[in-house]
């Protein structure tokens, strides 16, 4: 995704005769850059919350929703530290628009952080700059994930009533049973051109109700993106059967538009203004990240969870189901695969509300920078 943001942001400095600097290779005023941020943007949620259903999220996690949850409580108080700390002045206004979104990308994935970025007006320079450093911090936060995993304690469970079938099995199987059931558990049938249809024409029902109410609510369309989400989540809720058939080629869908999201934001960015602002935002991310695996780890501690369960709920707190389900793989912690992968899609149903949340009333208010 991030490679998307770079090639177009280096596309602008090379086409400079014919476009003014401060507006990119795809002004923001543009119709491409409107459609872009407006419709497909809008399209990617829905499209990755088939599975998003809650009633198999709280049955067959177990363990790792209260890890899920104090996960996301050092979340926000990390970022309540790094909002502190780390310099971010010279963002102004900007600033506690990112980190609101940069709270939400730790507590769900990237359509989060998108999504509340769009939801405050985040600038694109502010945008991009902000993912390229989160992705930068990503990168060596899992690294030292995988460090504390290496004597980390693991117990297949007594109780597996709690835990699908399939993912049992994976206690005995070999790495490619694990893959192949943390997939059908997650996603249900593969990516045909039908699903794909039917997934992109509920998407668009969706948006277009979700539209709808924003305007009726508001008289604007700044809340479609989190009333999509709550219509996403009710309806794979309440027609589990129907979405999981649609679910793995939605997400194959909404990876697209979220790359055609980024590629758009890199156009319309300038290299000089991400690189001056990334450093500021790498070390919030840093600093957030950090006190939320110390907290979480504090907390698993006190009330005696394992550390491999709270590695693997971190991860699907800073990175999402799909790293948190490779990790568990790859280390052969099979009982957390699909538990994993099922937090990290309860990450994605609710950061965009907990990171709306706690930009207004927290960073924003509470925490005015001077």
């Amino acid at each position: 995704m991030i490679l998307s943001f770079f090639l177009c942001a280096r596309a602008r400095v090379v086409v400079v005769a014919d476009f003014d600097d401060d507006k990119g290779v795809v002004p923001h005023a543009s119709p491409t850059y409107d459609q872009v941020n407006h419709v497909i943007l809008p399209l990617a949620v829905p499209l990755l919350l088939f599975g998003a259903n809650l009633r198999v999220v709280f049955k067959s996690t177990g363990r790792l929703v209260p890890l899920f949850c104090f996960g996301s409580m050092g979340t926000l108080l990390g970022g309540v530290v790094g909002y502190v700390a780390v310099p971010l002045l010279s963002l102004g206004d900007e600033a506690w628009k990112v980190c609101a979104a940069l709270t939400s990308r730790h507590i769900g994935g990237a359509v989060n952080y998108v999504a509340v970025a769009n939801v405050l007006n985040v600038s694109p320079t502010v945008l991009g700059a902000g993912l390229a450093a989160d992705n930068l911090c990503n990168v060596l936060y899992f690294a030292l994930l995988f460090y504390l995993a290496r004597d980390a304690e693991y117990k297949e469970p007594r109780d597996t009533t709690r835990i699908p079938a399939k993912a049992q099995q994976t206690t005995v199987g070999n790495d490619s049973d694990q893959e192949e059931i943390a997939k059908e558990d997650s996603s249900g049938k593969g990516f045909s051109t039908y699903n794909a249809s039917a997934a992109i024409a509920y998407s668009a029902v969706s948006c277009y109700l979700s539209k709808s109410i924003s305007i009726l609510i508001n008289g604007s369309t700044s809340l479609t993106i989190p009333i999509a989400t709550i219509l996403s989540v009710a309806i794979a809720t309440a027609f589990p059967k129907q979405c999981k058939e649609v679910a793995q080629s939605g997400e194959a869908l909404a990876a697209l538009a979220m790359n055609a999201f980024f590629a758009t934001v890199g156009a319309s960015g300038s290299i000089a203004d991400m690189l001056s602002t990334a450093p500021s935002l790498f070390f919030f991310s840093a600093t957030q990240v950090l006190t939320h695996l110390t907290f979480l780890l504090l907390a698993a501690k006190l009330f005696k969870f394992r550390r491999s369960e709270a590695l693997i709920a971190s991860n699907a707190n800073v990175g999402g189901p799909t790293t948190a389900a490779a990790m568990a793989a790859s280390l052969k912690w099979s009982a957390l695969v699909v538990p994993g992968m099922l937090v990290g899609v309860l990450g994605y149903a609710v950061a965009t509300f907990v990171g709306l949340a706690f930009g207004e009333v927290v960073l924003k208010t509470a925490l005015p920078l001077a």
